[in-house]
């Protein structure tokens, strides 16, 4: 987009539009999946995704890009819908952890590797003896990349997805076995969506970190989140779904004071790496307790509700931060982030685990563990 003229208030904009299409799109998105399924939904987010990242990367239009903005997180949002519920379709209650985990470490590792064949990318269509009129290297990046994500279609297709008992009602988007849950889900997403964004403003303005060490530490949490989210099912096994999550949660609280108490820019570093392997850590046993709290016909329902809870707290979060980052400064800005981190870990810890009578008896045991 910077290649193309855009400024940066321009590119905020942008981003603020994408944001707006994941909270527009959550209510669609449970509807066409009451409609037509779980698998068939994800078929059309991953045909559609990519058609229009295609027309985002050949146009240069800037109310065009934000309609384009709007429809890409329309189809983020029915990717994080759906695929929650899918998987627990696909899964029981014993392996459920297991398998979000191998989900997350595989969207972070794939994610990395994306990242860096994207950027090499351009210099690779650059050398080619591309005729005029064709759209410019980088241009072709995005489309290979758009194409390139199509692939997975044939996978979904190979799923058999399992059929759920239908009710005459609709299900409950906020079902009061929900209501424990969804606060610490936006405590949770106001204290991700506080600093991520923010971190590498943090690591460049208050630590004076150069840009290319910002990338090695960037590059190094992404390893460590990938170790972290495949380690995560030992710490629920032996701690239980609660106590996990609390206790990853308290390491996030620990590392978000020790970066509001300044250190060197090493042990800043160092400190990152570790918070974000904290946050995602977390992440399996959450999308276990998700799926948990709900039945089978109400889990589009419950992935829906928490979609919405999330990116309204990470949206909230984001215009919030920048003005306390701004007044108050990192130091306090990111201890106050602290104790609301422990306070969401305390919230998770007295999430229960199931929906009473068809509380799962796997994931009880397993939370009564230890």
């Amino acid at each position: 987009m910077i290649a193309r003229g855009y400024s940066a208030q321009q590119l905020g904009v942008l981003a603020g539009a994408m944001a707006a299409g994941n909270l527009i799109g959550v209510v669609p998105a449970w509807l066409l999946i009451r409609r037509i399924g779980l698998r068939r939904s994800l078929l059309v987010c991953q045909v559609a995704a990519p058609v229009v990242l295609c027309f985002r990367a050949v146009t240069v239009v800037f109310w065009l890009q934000c309609g384009l903005s709007i429809l890409t997180g329309m189809c983020l949002c029915l990717w994080a819908v759906s695929l929650s519920p899918m998987t627990a379709s696909l899964t029981d209650e014993k392996d459920r952890s297991t398998a979000f985990s191998l989900l997350f470490s595989l969207g972070i590792g794939v994610g990395a590797a994306g990242g860096l064949m994207g950027s090499r990318m351009p210099g690779w269509f650059g050398g080619l003896p591309i005729p005029s009129g064709f759209p410019a290297p980088d241009q072709m990046t995005l489309i290979a990349a758009a194409i390139l994500a199509m692939v997975g279609v044939f996978f979904t297709i190979a799923l058999r997805e399992q059929s759920t008992p239908t009710t005459s009602r609709a299900a409950p988007f906020l079902s009061p076995h929900l209501m424990r849950f969804l606060p610490a889900v936006a405590a949770w997403g106001f204290v991700t969506g506080a600093f991520s964004p923010f971190a590498n403003v943090y690591f460049a303005q208050h630590v004076h970190i150069p840009l290319v060490h910002i990338g090695n530490i960037f590059s190094a949490s992404q390893l460590f989140q990938v170790i972290a989210v495949l380690a995560a099912p030992v710490l629920f096994r032996r701690a239980g779904i609660n106590n996990g999550i609390l206790i990853a949660q308290v390491v996030a609280c620990a590392c978000l004071l020790a970066l509001s108490g300044g250190s060197t820019a090493f042990a800043a570093g160092c400190v990152y790496v570790v918070l974000t392997g904290a946050q995602w850590m977390s992440e399996p046993g959450i999308y276990t307790t998700l799926m948990s709290l709900a039945s089978p016909e109400e889990r589009s329902g419950a992935s829906a509700s928490m979609a919405l809870v999330l990116s309204s707290a990470q949206l909230i979060a984001a215009v919030s931060a920048g003005w306390s980052y701004t007044t108050l400064g990192y130091p306090r800005s990111l201890a106050i982030l602290a104790g609301l981190a422990l306070l969401t870990g305390v919230l998770f810890k007295f999430v229960p685990t199931g929906q009473g009578v068809s509380l799962p008896l796997d994931l009880a045991r397993l939370s009564a563990d230890d």
